[in-house]
């Protein structure tokens, strides 16, 4: 069960980093309304996909 929620954390962040990526430099879904927030976003969603994969190799 814990490592279902890891992989589902993987999941969420490889979306939000498409979704947000595609926003910084397309201008597509948001029409790039603020670059900064998609920045950070995109750091957001890289520190999740991170943690994700490291508990998931250390869960048995």
């Amino acid at each position: 069960m814990a490592k279902t929620f890891t992989m589902f954390g993987l999941i969420i962040s490889l979306a939000m980093l498409v979704i947000f990526a595609a926003d910084a430099f397309a201008g597509w879904p948001f029409n790039s309304a603020n670059t900064t927030m998609d920045y950070g976003f995109i750091v957001a969603s890289l520190l999740l996909g991170y943690m994700s994969i490291s508990t998931f190799r250390e869960l048995p």
